[in-house]
Parts: C-alpha cells; structure tokens; sequence
C-alpha cells in the first residue's frame, strides 16, 4: 500500500519534495533496515531524483537479505540495463527461476528478450500468458509491446486472439491494422480499420485509411469511408468531416473539400468544428467566406480563445478594422498568455495599429517560444520599422536557410530591401 501511495504521489511531486520524502525514509530504514517493503519505496525516490547509485546500493542490501525478490530485481534490472542489458536480463532470468509466476518479472524478463534475444521472445510471451491463464489484459498489453518493437507477426496473432474472444472489441481493429500496413498489407489494413465501429479509435482509423488512400485517384473510395464513420458515431461526425475534408484539399482537392464542407455545414449550419475548418481551406480562394464563417463561429461561441484570435488575426489581414481585431485577440491572450500564436497575433495587431514599439515585445515572446516563418516574417518587418536592421537581417538569414522558399519570409525579404 505504502509503494502504491507514494508512486502515485511521485506524479504530482517535485524534485524537493521527493528529496524531503527520500530523507524521511532514510531514517526510518536507519531503524528498520530489514524491512524490504520500505527499502523498495526508498530504492525508487532515488532512481526518481536520478540517484542511482545510491539506489543500487540500497537493492542490493535488500537482495542480500533476501536473493531474488522479485520487487527489488526488477528494480535492480531498470537501472543496470541501460549501460548493462546482458546483466539486467541474467539478474532476471535468475529471480525467475524461483519466482515463475510474478507478471512483472515476466514482463521485464520479454522487454530485455526484445532488445537481446528477439527470436526468444515468441515462446517467452506464449508462457507469460499462458501462467496467467490467458488474461485479455495481458494479452493486450503483449501485443502493443510487440507492436511497438518490431514483431508484427506476433503481435497480429495476440490482437486476433483477442478479437477471437471478444469480437465487440472493435477498436482492436485499429491496431490490428496498423501491424498490417507494417507488414505491407495495405489491403488487409484498409480491411481492418472498416471494422472500427466507435470512438477515438474510429477517428484515427480513418485517418489511418486516408493515409493509405491518394485524394486524385480514390476521393470517392474515400469519401464513403468518411460517410460511413460519419454514421457510426454520430457524436464525432463533425470531427470526421474535417479530418476528411483536410485530406482532400491536402491532396489538391480544394474544390471537392470545400462541396463536401458546404453540404455538411448546411446540414448543421451552427457546428462550430465545421464553420472554423471551411474559415481555414477557403482563405486563398474566398476570403469573405472565411469572414462569414469565423464571425459566425465567434457568435455561436464567443468565448472560444481559439475563435477569438483565428477571427482577430483574420480582419487584420483582410480588412482596415484593426482596434476590433486588437480586442479580440486581446480577450484570447487573457485565457492563453503564453500561447505563440495568440503573441504573434498581438504583435501584429499593434504593428497594425502603429504601435511597433509595444508591438515588438508581444513578436519577441512569440519567436522565443515558435520560430515559425510567419511569426519571424511579422518579428522582421517591426524591426525594420523600429531600425534594428542589423539584427532583422540575421533573422532573415536564419530563416532563408531554414525554410528556403517560404512565402512569409520571401515578403519580409521584400520589406527589408525596399
């Protein structure tokens, strides 16, 4: 209970207060240095300040009072295997022999087989799940390891294992895909992530499927896929939409995006989702529309800090009305003042207003925290204005190599050599 309380509290604590905990506890093993519950609470604040050594020593004391307990060798075995895995897995290998059935001896014992020996591991997961008569948690946890470290053909064994024994788990599907698309069953995979009925899985299933589809030659294909997770979740058909309708236009199918947005919108003409993606696609071909679409997205929900600034930001590009643009963006940085984009924003707006001086403290703080090319573009331009050339210039060049060809930067560079 002790090891529970204090692991969850690590979460949550600082490097002073596990210190203060650490020391604590030293006293009390001071008194009671046998009592290994105590010296493996102990053992982890250390390994949780980076003290490792420190901890090692106190295993040990701990595996000479009793050899091969199970807690204190995994412990012992996460912190030698990273300068000595062949160690880590003969000190676990050993505590197995007398310890068969502890899961996270077992668990450890797979993950050093991943990195050393991972033709062993096959049979090593089989007898894991096997002493655990087969736990479905268990088998899920496997088959995501497996996933992750390079076994596809094991892992898709577990998760059809699992499927087997419970078929509505159908965001299992999802990962069993995944594996597929690795092992280069583009066609299984596509299989797989149809038979994802709900929830986040749905949303990434079908982005994994448009992933594998190309927007010019199966839009249709894809589209269906999109209209039929539309109807499986109908709480998360909106965000369905969009990641649809930015594959589309990110594959050069503006147009079609943009039709499908306009249907979807007239159906529920106050989404939110929908209005703020159409706003963003349709800027470079009708930037009224995308007014319309933000100022409608702001009067359904005004207090959006992400509405407020997309809306802001846009009246100052396309249009004079610069002190409502300031407020808005104003209202956003209230609720976010230490979001990039928001700071940009601000910078902007006070450019705009003619205030470059104030501007430039709001485009300084935006560029420490995002060296985006639009935000150096709006940084430049103001220190242009305000006769820092010098160090305009250097973040020009900073910028030509890193995003050479960029459009934001290619304007600064005109401003720059007016």
């Amino acid at each position: 209970e002790l090891l529970i309380i204090v692991e969850s509290l690590l979460q949550n604590f600082d490097n002073e207060s596990a210190a203060d905990l650490a020391d604590l506890f030293a006293k009390r093993l001071a008194a009671q240095p046998e009592q290994l519950d105590l010296l493996l609470v102990q053992a982890k604040l250390l390994r949780y300040l980076d003290r490792n050594s420190e901890a090692l020593t106190l295993l040990n004391s701990g595996l000479k009072i009793e050899p091969f307990q199970p807690d204190l060798s995994v412990e012992k075995a996460q912190i030698i295997r990273q300068d000595d895995p062949n160690k880590a897995l003969s000190l676990i290998e050993a505590a197995l022999a007398t310890n068969r059935d502890h899961r996270q001896l077992r668990a450890v014992h797979i993950q050093l087989l991943l990195q050393l020996k991972p033709d062993s591991v096959g049979e090593a997961v089989e007898r894991a799940i096997t002493q655990a008569e087969r736990d479905p948690q268990l088998i899920y946890y496997y088959a995501l390891l497996l996933m992750e470290n390079g076994q596809p053909l094991l892992s898709r064994d577990l998760f059809n294992d699992l499927l087997g024994s419970d078929p509505e788990r159908t965001e299992l599907y999802l990962y069993l895909g995944l594996v597929e698309k690795e092992l280069g069953n583009n066609a299984a995979a596509l299989a797989a992530y149809e038979k994802v009925e709900s929830g986040d899985a749905l949303l990434n299933a079908i982005s994994q499927t448009l992933e594998l589809l190309d927007a010019e030659v199966d839009f249709e294909r894809a589209k269906a896929a999109a209209e039929t997770a539309e109807q499986r979740d109908l709480d998360r058909s909106s965000q369905v939409s969009v990641i649809f309708a930015r594959w589309a236009a990110d594959g050069g199918q503006l147009d079609a995006a943009l039709a499908f947005l306009a249907q979807r919108i007239a159906e529920n003409p106050n989404d939110v989702t929908l209005l703020y993606t159409r706003a963003l696609l349709i800027e470079p071909v009708d930037t009224q529309q995308m007014l319309d679409d933000l100022e409608r997205a702001y009067a359904l929900n005004p207090d959006n800090a992400g509405t407020q600034n997309a809306l802001g930001y846009s009246l100052l590009e396309h249009t004079n009305e610069y002190q409502r643009a300031y407020e808005l963006i104003e209202q956003a940085l209230a609720v976010n003042p230490d979001d990039p984009a928001y700071l940009d924003s601000m910078g902007w707006a006070l450019h705009k207003l003619g205030r470059n001086a104030d501007a430039l403290e709001y485009l300084d703080r935006a560029y420490e925290l995002m060296q985006d090319p639009e935000v150096a573009s709006h940084l430049i331009i103001v220190l242009s204005e305000l006769g820092e050339r010098q160090r305009a210039e250097a973040i020009l060049q900073q910028q030509l190599n890193d995003n050479p060809g960029n459009a934001d930067i290619e304007e600064a560079q005109r401003w720059l050599e007016r």
